[in-house]
């Protein structure tokens, strides 16, 4: 979201771009289903049809009701304007032919959504127009494609499929370098969660592993160790990631395992990753969409000590156990969050899922003195993982981002959040003032883990960006025809 709005992104998404017509004084957009418009007099429809004043023409050309959408689309991402059209290809196509000609070039990354690969390497270069695909993603891949017909560099900010997260900042300063325009596609991201214009968030929480890759990219701040003098209160587990050692650039903000999860009315006890694949559960399974969660466990279960030094062999042969259960039809669906909701409606039974998430449904289901799912940890081990807080590049507000931090790494104000989402707090000194809050909430190891809890997860190890490719395509590739 433009750090130049002043209304947050849900006031921008709901309200920008229109305002209560007068004579009704609607709040909702009206949806206007007309073809034709009425013109005041002969001289005001010529003034309208050369664009010497505002107004409607004709609905192929314009219309009030997409109007709104695209003053509202301009705003969130923080742009002068927007124009929508009736598909994402026609998008990209009307961007490119916008400043590309026949024999004009433009240069792309490699990792791209299918439809986009179609236009890029049939469509165009049928009207002349050359696509130069570059190695890979990085802004020296791209820039040696660069040449004196080059009218554009394409990416996407995340790649669909592959997941790539690209290097925005150099990527663009390399093209500016010879005067070549940057089209982004920001599908996946969406202006809530990247401005490809305008970075002006202080403070992001991404997963750790995203985290990592911002760290690696040079896309964080270091932090003025300062203003959060609560730092020192990060659990020892915690303190030394392998991309981050004394947590200069970062602090957990809530963590959670991944393990089993079973539906106790209807399935016996459930202990080792291999009692999904009984019989008895066949299209009863379901299992999350996050690569390193669900592989990580499968890992586990062949003996892969998931935080050391592992290569491909060890992925690709969890990876084959995985294959191989969607292929049968032992596992239904590979889900994200949504994966709770085959838990309730019984569609599964059992599920690769997450702590906080478990003792959420049986809360919201009545079962709070109770369980009818319950959680485990696998006899091979659980994974972790953590929401990190860092602090973007770019961010004017350095310091107020550092005092919430602060704030957040006091121990009663830590134990006060974990006991409201139900996920494992990184703050030491949370346990003791959880015991004043609410005893009985102290002594869940899903949110306070005492020691022998702990040693029976890992965290996965953070990839390099080669292998985070190329893990990433090929769990896609098998979780999209789950």
């Amino acid at each position: 979201m433009s750090k130049s709005s002043f209304y947050q992104p849900e006031t921008i998404a709901l309200h920008s771009g229109y305002a209560p017509e007068s004579e009704h004084g609607s709040r909702a957009v009206p949806i206007y289903q007309t073809v034709a418009y009425e013109f005041d007099d002969a001289q005001h429809g010529a003034d309208l049809f050369n664009l010497a004043v505002p107004g409607n023409i004709y609905s192929r050309i314009m219309n009030p009701t997409c109007d709104v959408l695209e003053q509202r689309m301009a705003a969130m991402e923080g742009g002068l304007a927007a124009l929508a059209v009736s598909s994402g290809m026609a998008a990209i196509n009307y961007a490119i032919l916008t400043i590309a000609k026949a024999g004009d070039n433009i240069v792309s990354t490699p990792q791209l959504y299918g439809g986009t690969y179609t236009l890029f390497a049939h469509m165009l270069p049928s009207q002349g127009i050359e696509v130069r695909f570059a190695e890979d993603d990085s802004p020296e891949a791209i820039e040696k494609l660069i040449d004196a017909n080059t009218k554009a560099v394409y990416c996407e900010t995340i790649g669909n499929p592959a997941g790539n997260i690209i290097d925005l900042a150099p990527v663009c300063e390399a093209a500016h370098r010879h005067g070549v325009a940057v089209i982004v596609d920001n599908t996946v991201a969406s202006p809530v969660l990247c401005n490809p214009i305008d970075f002006g968030a202080d403070i992001v929480v991404p997963t750790e592993w995203m985290a990592a890759r911002w760290g690696q990219m040079g896309f964080v701040q270091e932090l003025n160790e300062a203003n959060v003098p609560n730092k020192v209160n990060v659990v020892d587990s915690l303190a030394n990631p392998d991309w981050d050692p004394g947590r200069k650039k970062s602090l957990p903000w809530q963590g959670g395992f991944a393990g089993l999860a079973y539906n106790v009315d209807k399935v016996g006890e459930i202990r080792t990753v291999e009692d999904l694949w009984a019989p008895e559960l066949k299209g009863r399974v379901v299992v999350l969409s996050e690569m390193r969660d669900t592989v990580g466990i499968l890992m586990m279960a062949n003996g892969v000590d998931i935080s050391s030094d592992w290569g491909a062999n060890e992925f690709n042969k969890a990876l084959d156990v995985l294959r191989e259960q969607v292929e049968a039809g032992q596992i239904r669906n590979v889900r994200g969050n949504s994966y709770t909701e085959d838990l309730v409606n019984e569609d599964a039974l059992v599920a690769i899922g997450w702590s906080g998430d478990i003792t959420l449904i049986n809360y919201e289901n009545g079962y709070d003195d109770g369980e009818k799912w319950k959680f485990v940890f696998p006899e091979s081990g659980a994974t972790i993982w953590n929401d990190t807080m860092v602090v973007p590049i770019g961010s004017p507000r350095k310091a107020n981002a550092e005092a919430l931090m602060n704030y957040y790494y006091q121990p009663e104000v830590a134990a006060e959040v974990a006991a409201w989402v139900n996920y494992v707090t990184p703050v030491q000194g949370a346990y003791e003032a959880a015991l004043e809050i609410d005893p009985e909430l102290a002594e869940n190891k899903m949110i306070f883990p005492d020691e022998a809890t702990m040693s029976q997860v890992r965290a996965f190890r953070t990839l390099t960006s080669a292998e985070d490719s190329e893990f990433s395509a090929a769990f896609q590739a098998i979780a999209l025809g789950a």
